[in-house]
């Protein structure tokens, strides 16, 4: 390490350091094998400390004296912390692993496998800890209320029989908004388990001085304008794949439908553009729902997503239950788009989520129309789809959902026609293609999108040019045939 880099660790591990109590430092600094650490004031306990963990001086080896330190005496907001910033100094690599340094990542993502998962502190006193008294447990959920108690709720969506209470008064300290993804340690009482101490927030160690933010709704907005990629030279590349980068371009934040009939093979086209972006760009959160849908739907879908990023109801649920699951992975996705993260959610379908929004008493009131689609129902679907939006200062969300026409119900006709208005990115589908089994059904004359982009302007002028001479079909047969963009460039210029 660069002794500019190894200054500014010291700077920042004491500055961390010094909110701690004495108490805490001298707890910490015996985990660390310090001698005598009961002994020292503040400001030199903090430089010896400080001077164990960036290996400037040697630990001279802890005192048999006293009781073991348990993991009830030892604050773990300073284990957490001082790996965070060691982290982002020296890196996780194998030197650091030798040293016996507490491996925040690799720990942490062992912890996300389970709901509920046990924390380990520093490696020098882990097995000590665990023979005396064992390890805290620690709470991970995202925060949703229900009855009108601030929960954790499972990643998931299922319920569980232990949930977590989150006061209030906690929630407001720490500025906890619906959607927040929460770790915390807790306690028993009256039978149920309450929280006591935020230890993550959306996967990041929790500070309360840094973790000032704006809200979702105060950030300045965007036109949508950086690419949502689905094609790569060398990756295994489907035809909708290089089809959508080419010719068909997401932004990010942009708000889209997939539109068509029934049975022409939109849910084919989205599972296969959700396979696109997962494997292109692992920056980009991906995140589904699937409302009131068939289980053998649930099954397939769940495979493109991982455990805690998918959530579904069949149809079997109550609407109320499928409107709940809607609003909870939304929230989630507010909350990491408002953090600064690129966030896509899919969502299977508008049409299904109206229908349970329009069975619910929060519906009613309102004026009815066609097909006994409520007012209310559709304004519900406006605000869904509207929360899509890409911020200035970085961060976005994507909604991409499907949306039914031509089906012979009137209040799928009003879906459609609302969303496709609020819409600023449609995939259309064609039925002439679908019926002469032509898949995926895709036609440039069924797509529109609006961004502030001009990146595929010569691209889809001649693919345009090229589709009125050779027709859909065979504008498809070139996409399909192409490995690279500008092989497919060459074909369709050739006319």
């Amino acid at each position: 390490m660069m002794n500019k880099d190894l200054n500014a660790m010291k700077a920042e591990l004491k500055n961390f350091l010094s909110n701690f109590s004495l108490y805490d430092l001298r707890t910490y600094g015996r985990t660390l094998d310090m001698k005598s650490p009961t002994v020292a004031k503040k400001g030199d306990l903090i430089e010896i400390i400080v001077g164990i963990l960036v290996g400037t001086l040697t630990p001279e080896g802890r005192s048999k004296r006293g009781a073991p330190v348990l993991n009830k005496d030892a604050n773990p907001k300073i284990h957490l912390g001082v790996e965070a910033i060691r982290m982002h100094y020296l890196g996780d690599d194998e030197e650091d692993s030798k040293k016996g340094v507490f491996n925040f990542a690799k720990e942490y993502g062992e912890m996300l496998r389970n709901n509920i998962f046990n924390l380990s502190l520093s490696d020098p006193n882990a097995a000590e800890i665990e023979a005396n008294g064992g390890r805290m447990p620690i709470y991970r959920g995202q925060l949703a209320t229900m009855a009108n108690i601030p929960l954790l709720i499972k990643l998931d969506g299922t319920d569980s029989k232990e949930k977590v209470i989150v006061p209030i008064d906690l929630i407001r300290e720490c500025d906890l908004r619906e959607g927040d993804v929460v770790s915390c340690y807790a306690k028993k009482q009256s039978g149920h388990l309450i929280a006591t101490q935020i230890v993550t927030l959306n996967e990041r160690i929790f500070d309360p001085r840094k973790n000032a933010r704006e809200r979702f709704e105060e950030l300045s907005v965007c036109i949508p304008h950086q690419k949502l990629s689905s094609f790569a030279n060398g990756k295994e590349n489907t035809t909708t794949a290089k089809y959508l980068d080419w010719l068909a371009p997401i932004y990010l934040g942009q708000r889209g439908v997939i539109v068509s009939a029934p049975k022409i093979g939109k849910t084919t086209v989205l599972s296969q553009l959700i396979k696109a972006v997962k494997n292109v760009d692992d920056s980009i959160i991906t995140l589904g729902v699937l409302v009131g849908q068939p289980p053998e739907n649930v099954g397939a879908f769940h495979k493109l997503f991982r455990m805690d990023d998918f959530v579904y109801t069949t149809y079997e649920d109550e609407p109320e239950r499928q409107v709940f699951i809607a609003d909870f992975i939304l929230n989630r996705a507010k909350r990491m788009a408002e953090s600064g993260e690129n966030v896509l959610l899919i969502i299977d379908s508008f049409a299904t989520l109206a229908r349970a929004f329009n069975d619910t008493d929060e519906s009613a009131g309102g004026k009815t129309l066609a097909g006994g689609l409520e007012r209310k129902t559709l304004q519900y679907l406006t605000r869904y789809l509207g929360s899509a939006r890409a911020f200035e200062k970085g961060g976005s969300l994507t909604i991409i959902g499907l949306v039914s026409k031509d089906t012979g119900n009137p209040a799928d006709q009003l879906i459609s026609a609302e969303l496709c208005e609020l819409a600023n990115y449609q995939l259309g589908l064609s039925e002439t293609l679908a019926l002469s089994r032509i898949y995926p059904a895709l036609d440039m004359r069924e797509i529109r999108t609006n961004s502030n982009a001009s990146e595929g302007d010569e691209i889809q002028t001649l693919a345009s040019r090229f589709l009125s001479v050779h027709g859909a079909e065979n504008l498809l047969i070139a996409v399909q045939e192409s490995e690279t963009k500008e092989e497919f460039l060459a074909k369709i210029k050739s006319i």
